[in-house]
Parts: structure tokens; sequence; C-alpha cells
């Protein structure tokens, strides 16, 4: 008997997702163990971000889903290729697999209420004007005034009063959680005051962070969206996450690569034309999560 056509699928998510978010460490034999690989990542300012900033278990999230739109069931043999497949919302019956939503409550992490708020983001993101003068200072003002370090492992490529003069030239970020994290004598710098009440007044496909929570987007609702669709997702905010420590004053050359100095025209230039050609690339992915969450919350009332 042939194995199920979607065991090869699974099986290279599996190894691709831990490869993605336990990169190889260089140096060591085959790359390292899984263990070293893990111990790696916390000092790396790349990926300590994806594993603390963002909530999520890489355990689950290696399970493999084809995703609540597929609609043929996946035929499975053994135990062994059933426990390759994600358990939550999975409905076996004899020897199929099927994924579906249930009805939904109000709250929690599947709950209508955060799952519509999440929806009416990355709705308003896809239908605002891209917005490219923010320059990645977000960072800066983060640090302006000698404010407590998030990476605090790495120097700082420029003199305090550099990061001071840049945020003190004017900032103009859209993005509520890169916002709550400025030093709070860097908030008045903002064109504006946001909030999580107005988020997705103010999101717009432009912002660099805007690109990296879909995967934040698509891990929240997993196995919802497909596995080949969250790798797309987390391949596109590790790719924003590079860009924006770049250009961050912070010394990352030995992780990241060249500087984008947007403290110089010439590196705001370059960032802006980043920004823009991660924006194309986010477009299509931001309209399939919004599908997802759309068909979820449209064939799904909330429980009381």
């Amino acid at each position: 008997m042939s194995s199920p056509s979607w065991l090869p699928a699974a099986e290279e998510h599996a190894k691709t997702l831990t490869d993605l978010l336990y990169p190889l460490v260089e140096g060591e034999p085959d790359g390292g163990t899984l263990k070293s690989r893990m111990h790696a990542v916390k000092r790396h300012p790349i990926f300590n971000f994806l594993h603390y900033y963002y909530r999520y278990s890489a355990a689950d999230l290696s399970r493999y889903s084809p995703g609540v739109l597929s609609a043929e069931p996946l035929l499975f043999e053994s135990d062994d290729q059933l426990e390759l497949l994600h358990p939550r919302f999975r409905h076996v019956e004899s020897s199929t697999v099927r994924y579906s939503a249930p009805p939904l409550a109000a709250e929690g992490r599947f709950g209508w209420i955060q799952l519509s708020k999440t929806r009416d983001v990355l709705k308003f993101t896809s239908i605002a004007k891209p917005h490219i003068f923010c320059f990645g200072r977000h960072e800066w003002a983060m640090l302006y005034k000698n404010h407590e370090k998030k990476q605090t492992a790495l120097s700082l490529r420029v003199p305090q009063a550099v990061i001071d003069e840049v945020v003190e030239s004017g900032i103009s970020c859209t993005h509520f959680d890169a916002f709550r994290h400025f030093a709070p004598e860097a908030k008045p710098f903002n064109t504006a005051q946001l909030t999580r009440e107005e988020q997705e007044h103010h999101e717009q496909p432009a912002c660099i962070h805007a690109s990296m929570d879909l995967f934040k987007a698509a891990y929240k609702v997993y196995p919802f969206t497909s596995s080949d669709l969250l790798q797309r997702c987390l391949r596109l905010g590790l790719k924003a996450r590079f860009i924006d420590m770049r250009a961050s004053p912070y010394e990352v050359s030995n992780f990241c690569g060249t500087p984008i100095r947007i403290e110089t025209a010439e590196g705001r230039k370059e960032y802006a034309e980043l920004q823009m050609e991660l924006a194309k690339d986010a477009a299509p992915l931001r309209k399939e999560l919004l599908d997802v969450y759309t068909h979820v919350l449209d064939t799904n009332k909330p429980t009381s």
C-alpha cells in the first residue's frame, strides 16, 4: 500500500519549521544538536525576538495541518502517521482526518472577540495607503535618553547623542506594539499617540512590524492556517526582523550584515526601498490569512 499523499509534506514541515526557528550553529558538527541550537537562539537578536516577543509552542507548530480551507480529508494508515497531524480541531472518522472550527466562544485565544480584532487589523492594513517615512525609528525611540536596552547583550553602533537627535527629529510610527515599548520621554515625538483600541485604524502595509506580525496572525489560529502558509509567514517575519535590526542603533554586523544607517539620507532611502519590497511580499500572505479568518468567523457563531 502506498503512503498517504500528505505524508512527505508533513515530515518536511516538521524539519523545516525546526530549522527556521532554531537555525544550524556555525562551527558545530552537523550544525549542532537541537539542544545547542535552542541555546544559541537565546543570544541571537533575530531569533530571541521571535521566541520571547511572540508566544507559541514550537512543538505545537511543527505538527502538520492542511488548513481549515482544505476540502479534502486526509487518509492515514497508522497511529504514527496520525501523530504527525496537529491534534487541535482534528476530526477523525475511521481512517480519515478533517479540520473544521467548532462554534466559537466569545473570549479566549480562539474566541470571537480575538479573532474579529485580528481580522479587522488584517483587513484595514490591506486597504491602507503605504507609509514609508517611519525609517525604523521605533528601535531608536526605545533607547531615547539612555532608556533600558531591550537587547542587553548588544553594544550600540552610534553615540547616545545621535540616538536622541534622531528621535527628536520626529517619529511617524503607526504600529502600537512598537510604540508601547518607546521610552516614555520619546512618545510625544510620535505623530500619533497610538492605542490598542484604535490599532486597526493606524496599521499600514509598509510597516516592518505589520509584515512581521503576519507570523503572529498565522500561528494564533493554527491549525486553521495551513502549514504551508505558516511557514511562508515565518520566512517573511524573519526577513522583516533582519531589516528591523539592521536599521537599529545596535551593533549587529555579526548577526545581520551591514547596518542600514537611517541617521543618513542614504540609509533612509535604503530602508524605504526595503519597506516597499517587504510590503509587496506581505500582501498576498495577508490576503490568504484574511480568507482563513473570514471563513472561520463567517461559518461559526459565537456561543454564549
